[in-house]
């Protein structure tokens, strides 16, 4: 299929790309005619020429000048690898910011040619500011690394270095630290500020900063929507999500904020569309965690029973939330649903009785429970409840002393020293929550 180029993430100036179907095939075809990378150069003085909001990504071919030592920083709760290496031919120099397995890959390339500049090709780099001066850096699964390749570019470009005075037979230069911009020398130093009257008489779109106080969220809307892995907006189709962007039906969708918000300057008020990365960064969560656990908090059990939800971790090593497919079930009329708190005292008996399942009770909701959201709620209660020689035995109290607000909020206090007469009184043998090395630890020891 053809389809229009969109999006700031381009490989190519075409303006068309293709779009591969289920039924496409696709067979290895060699010859010299064909170019084995399909490399578009581009000199590091017209990449320093390009705008910094530049949608398309570049090819650079340049001598390893410099290299950064290897640092590490947070990036999403993660920690991420990071180095800078500089990139110079016979029209300037420019750095190029590495991250993630891409340091790695590019040190083992690199090795131990660090006697002389090794030629280094970047494909597929994206375009960014920093400090008012254009860099490049990787992008994650899509940039490709070369080092010396034997390939006719990188060896023109080694034979072109004398003739433009500059002598590769020099150690690589060890680049200092690379200090990051703060807040405001990445973006508000970057871009015009405006007031909100301001952008209400604007005709053209544009970056700007505005500076505001959020005074609420807008009510009665959506604060998430259902997404794509390449992010944009999926809906319901027969059993699974169609993705207008990916031209194609996927199985899982992810869920990604957006949230309006209610701001104002002093001057002027205005509804912000804030969406998923910088919501993030404000609640300090994801969103599909905060969906997850609004799942649970405010919907009724009969409604939470009716969503199927598949958990990767009962089939995948890696770690990632759980997901929704489109098709709802009935609320179950073989057996009643229960709900209760996570924290219980399980008698021998009922235990033997969970394991062997001489009337498969157990079995039967195990495999209900398996595609319900946050199953060890449910899954006890329910089967306790349900078992006619067990029913009666039951005590409704998880022996916690948990202090909440009124009416409750989706955590529960830390206990602290004020709590601890309260604590005393209520004659529970456990406690939640309990911050790091709080002195109330000390005193309960005592």
């Amino acid at each position: 299929t053809v389809a229009c180029s969109a999006g700031a993430y381009r490989t190519t100036l075409h303006p068309y790309k293709l779009v591969f179907q289920m039924k496409t095939r696709v067979e290895l075809s060699e010859c010299p005619e064909i170019s084995r990378f399909g490399l578009s150069l581009s000199t590091i003085a017209e990449i320093r020429a390009l705008p910094a909001e530049y949608d398309h990504l570049v090819d650079v071919v340049g001598l390893l000048t410099g290299v950064s030592r290897e640092r590490e920083y947070l990036r999403d709760s993660r920690v991420t690898k990071m180095i800078v290496i500089e990139l110079t031919d016979h029209t300037g120099k420019c750095e190029c910011a590495l991250f993630g397995d891409y340091v790695g890959q590019f040190l083992e390339m690199v090795g131990k040619k660090t006697d002389y500049m090794p030629v280094v090709i970047v494909q597929f780099a994206k375009v960014k500011l920093f400090r008012d001066e254009v860099s490049i850096q990787n992008v994650i699964n899509t940039t490709r690394l070369l080092v010396d390749p034997p390939i006719a570019e990188a060896v023109g470009f080694k034979d072109r270095l004398a003739s433009h005075g500059i002598n590769a037979a020099t150690s690589i230069v060890v680049l200092g630290p690379r200090v990051r911009p703060s807040m405001e020398e990445d973006f508000l130093h970057s871009y015009p500020i405006i007031t909100i009257s301001g952008l209400n008489s604007l005709t053209s779109d544009g970056v700007f900063v505005v500076s505001a106080t959020i005074i609420g969220v807008v009510a009665d809307e959506d604060w998430w929507y259902p997404a794509c892995k390449c992010h944009k907006s999926v809906s319901p189709d027969s059993s699974a999500y169609y993705c207008g962007r990916c031209v194609k039906h996927v199985f899982q969708m992810i869920p990604r904020f957006r949230v309006k918000l209610r701001v104002t300057d002093g001057g002027g008020d205005g509804v912000f569309v804030v969406f998923d990365g910088d919501m993030q960064y404000l609640l300090g969560d994801q969103c599909a965690t905060l969906v997850a656990r609004a799942a649970v908090i405010f919907t009724p059990l009969d409604q939470r029973a009716k969503p199927v939800i598949i958990d990767p971790a009962l089939y995948s090593v890696n770690k990632s939330d759980v997901f929704w497919v489109t098709e709802r079930r009935s609320v179950p009329t073989a057996y009643k649903l229960f709900t209760g708190s996570v924290w219980m005292m399980l008698s021998h008996q009922f235990v033997e009785y969970i394991l062997w399942g001489w009337d498969n009770l157990p079995r039967i909701v195990l495999m209900y429970y398996a595609n319900f959201l946050s199953s060890p709620e449910g899954y006890f209660h329910t089967v306790i409840c349900n078992a006619e020689e067990f029913r009666n035995t039951t005590v409704n109290h998880d022996l916690h002393f948990i202090s909440w607000d009124n009416p409750p909020k989706q955590h529960p206090h830390y206990l602290t020293a004020e709590h601890y007469q309260s604590m005393v009184e209520s004659n529970a043998p456990f406690g939640r929550k309990f911050g790091r090395n709080e002195p109330l630890l000390d005193k309960i020891d005592t």
